[in-house]
């Protein structure tokens, strides 16, 4: 199969697993509202660990999709989720949790969604 094909189904599986995050970031503080209170009168301001967050995972899906070697996928995941972690655990230790769990599952999720779809796209491409 050809490269640009793969690269351009890795490139929509990490471009979808980054808008999910946005909606998986909603959800998120909708519940922590609902089981802890306003978030704004203790202190909370989710805009600029949110806006770091959503850059580690844009960075990481998009070095991802462009790398080709699974092992080196997995490294970058695992080197933005310990980078992000090593900025937020100090300060905001749930926090870190969540956006760390999140920003693997959905890249690793990505990287397997494209291996899987580049694989049917390939055998269904195939004669018998």
């Amino acid at each position: 199969m050809k490269r640009s094909t793969l690269l351009i189904i890795a490139l929509a599986c990490h471009l979808l697993a980054c808008v999910l995050f946005l909606f998986a970031n909603d959800l998120g503080l909708f519940l922590y509202k609902q089981l802890q209170g306003a978030a704004d009168t203790r202190g909370y301001a989710p805009g600029a660990v949110t806006r770091l967050a959503l850059l580690h995972v844009v960075v990481a899906n998009l070095l991802m999709a462009l790398t080709p070697k699974r092992a080196l996928k997995i490294g970058i995941a695992l080197l933005m989720c310990g980078s992000l972690a090593w900025m937020l655990l100090p300060h905001y230790p749930l926090r870190a949790s969540f956006y760390c769990g999140l920003l693997l599952a959905l890249s690793l999720g990505a990287m397997m969604a494209s291996s899987w779809i580049g694989q049917w796209h390939h055998n269904s491409r195939s004669p018998d």
